[in-house]
């Protein structure tokens, strides 16, 4: 526990006694006294102020004659965000790539339903630039908290969950459910009720999907349920008739039946959206501010209702797939969809709801960088998770739904190289059961410190930043790049630098993608690089000759290669790693634990060395495609990858 003291004496108005002793000589005397301070407490990365009574000692003039009293005047008031921003002119804010909300154009334009909003209410408070900032989906409320960007501008749903963590906006616009069915709808499938209708009818949707328990509400069973880790592949299923209809958001599917191409595949038009308790399930996206940004939250939904009172609302949104007027949010405000955790709001400063279940990075990071001073010994720690894993003979492991990482087959068992390596080292251990906790990928360091599960299964890339904030096993595997080429490769493209030696050739990656920076580092220049938004898209593009080749992950190229089934593309083969800093490019994935398992972690590295020393680790993740014997760590460990943060680790 770390503990700081804010103010050493309480003080009223500013005023600081001086005292001073007149006339008489006066005799220096040392008191032991009780004084009250107020301290800050940082208990489990949630500060705790108190007043508390100490005893110090003092040195005391023992006759006083006189009291001389000076002001001290107050420290200034820190400048509001609100305040920084128009002095600056320029606004900070946080999207995730997702195309219609927020997205990043080829040109590197940012635009999107949720960006052109906030871009017009800017612009008439007189804030004329808007910057970008990058992050995962579910790092976004993280890194507004930790004053990495200043707004979310992603179309973020307002939920009561997120509604305990920052600020939104009042709604800009209200979306609802659609379903991808063959042309036609031959089966007359207008609604949730009408799968419940017909048992026959089996309809696909995401791993984690919210869409699930819809469907569940109105009738339609299990059974009929199928699965998949996302929307490209579950739309791969639909053509490929393991499924009848796709559901989840219409944006979503506009743009899934824009990508795909499609002509034997439609939205069903009419749809009705689901009623369960009694209202129709719409969900409302906003902007997002933080807790303490009540001026700000306040400026920014005035500028929204003069867009709605003018008209112009629409005209910006409908710019978009699936936003038209029937996506106007109406009079609905954040306290109507959140009345628990804005009850109290009404232009005063919202008390930060105590969920605990994210932190800012700079909390978490003081935290964790206590903990780690006091590294555990191998013995299980009493009361610590590994001990309550070997007594229940149970863990709980968080994944991302990532094939071929860790995700969930469509019957609901979680396998992935990452999961089964896990699978085998924790049977050796004694922990027979493992539970599946999903969440999105950039949740699961922050999931991990709220204790929400004990292990990270991820295949997470072990890298110096996520060191600072977790504590990793020993890698289970190392992987390379790899490229996707017209089936022949007629370019010849066996590595980064080949692309770099032919300026006409032009490359396509994810935005964000750590891929560009390595390009970038052995030559390729910015003209040659081409981003979308994901792998899909991505693909699309190469088929539709924008870009020559697409690069990724080894693994994740040959799972896009599998779903799009287009004999056309192939993997380059060979693939030579591009050498930056005279090291191969190789990325390294391992399991995740807090700071404080450090038994459990120690335990889990002792199994998974047997693993590699019988060669039983080869054959666990050789199951899924893109890992073989090129794929085996070797002899690497976690503090060869970080040497900085876990150099006080034996």
């Amino acid at each position: 526990m770390k503990l700081r003291v804010a103010l050493f004496f309480l003080v009223t108005a500013f005023m600081l006694p001086l005292v001073a002793a007149c006339g008489a000589a006066a005799t220096p005397e040392t008191v032991t006294v009780v004084e009250t301070v107020v301290v800050e407490k940082q208990v489990e990365g949630e500060t705790v102020t108190v007043v508390e009574t100490v005893e110090v000692e003092k040195v005391v003039e023992k006759e006083v004659e006189k009291v001389v009293t000076v002001e001290v005047a107050a420290a200034p008031e820190e400048m509001s965000t609100l305040d920084r921003i128009k002095e600056e002119g320029v606004v900070r804010v946080g999207f995730a790539n997702e195309n219609p909300y927020a997205f990043a154009q080829p040109d590197g334009t940012l635009s999107g339903e949720a960006v052109e909003v906030a871009r017009a209410i800017f612009q008439d408070m007189g804030i004329d630039e808007m910057e970008g900032v990058l992050t995962e989906f579910g790092s976004l409320i993280p890194g507004l908290q930790a004053g990495r960007f200043d707004v979310i501008t992603a179309g973020m749903y307002v939920n009561p969950n997120r509604c305990e963590q920052i600020l939104f906006a009042n709604p800009e616009y209200k979306i609802g459910e659609a379903l991808v069915v063959e042309s036609g709808n031959p089966l007359g499938l207008n609604s949730y009720e009408d799968i419940a209708a017909n048992p026959d009818v089996t309809v696909g949707t995401g791993a984690g999907y919210l869409e699930i328990d819809m469907m569940k509400a109105v009738g339609v069973s299990e059974d009929q349920i199928t699965t998949f880790p996302d929307d490209p592949s579950g739309m791969a299923g639909l053509q490929a008739g393991q499924i009848d209809a796709w559901t989840g958001t219409r944006p979503t599917l506009l743009k899934l039946i824009e990508v795909t191409d499609d002509p034997n595949y439609e939205l069903a038009d009419p749809f009705e959206q689901p009623v369960i308790d009694g209202k129709a399930t719409v969900n409302y996206g906003a902007a997002g501010f933080r807790s303490d940004d009540v001026e700000f939250r306040n400026a920014f939904n005035e500028g929204l209702q003069k867009l709605k009172d003018e008209g112009q609302l629409v005209e910006l949104i409908g710019q978009f797939e699936g936003f038209d007027e029937g996506a106007l949010p109406g009079d609905t405000r954040a306290v109507d969809l959140c009345p628990d955790a804005y009850a109290d709001i009404d232009g005063a400063a919202m008390v930060q709801g105590d969920s605990g279940e994210v932190m800012a990075e700079h909390d978490s990071e003081e935290v964790m960088a206590e903990e780690g001073d006091a590294m555990a010994p191998i013995e299980p720690v009493p009361g610590g998770a590994f001990e309550a894993a070997l007594n229940s003979g149970a863990v709980t492991v968080g994944f991302a739904n990532e094939n071929p990482y860790a995700y969930q087959e469509a019957d609901g068992t979680l396998t992935g190289e990452a999961v089964e390596v896990a699978r085998a080292v924790l049977n050796n251990l004694g922990i027979t059961e493992m539970e599946g906790v999903l969440t999105e990928f950039g949740s699961l360091i922050p999931g991990l410190q709220a204790g929400r599960f004990d292990i990270i299964t991820a295949g997470m890339y072990v890298n110096p930043n996520r060191c600072e904030q977790i504590l990793f096993a020993d890698p289970e595997y190392q992987i390379g790049e790899a490229l996707i080429v017209e089936a022949g490769n007629p370019m010849d493209l066996h590595s980064y630098e080949d692309i770099a030696a032919n300026p006409d050739v032009l490359v396509g990656t994810g935005a964000g993608y750590l891929e560009i920076d390595m390009m970038k580092s052995v030559g390729v220049s910015e003209d040659q690089i081409v981003t979308f938004p994901d792998d899909p898209t991505g693909i699309a593009g190469l088929q539709a000759g924008q870009i020559n080749v697409w690069t990724g992950t080894r693994p994740t190229l040959m799972k896009a290669l599998q779903v799009t089934s287009d004999s056309n593309l192939e993997l380059a083969n060979p693939f030579t790693n591009p050498v930056i800093d005279g090291s191969s490019a190789i990325n390294y994935g391992a399991a995740g634990f807090r700071y404080e398992d450090e038994d459990f972690r120690q335990a889990f590295n002792q199994e998974l060395q047997k693993l590699k020393d019988s060669g039983e680790l080869i054959n666990l993740i050789g199951q899924f495609e893109g890992f073989d014997e090129g794929a085996l760590p070797g002899d690497t460990h976690a503090e060869d990858l970080c040497p900085d943060a876990y150099k006080d680790i034996n």
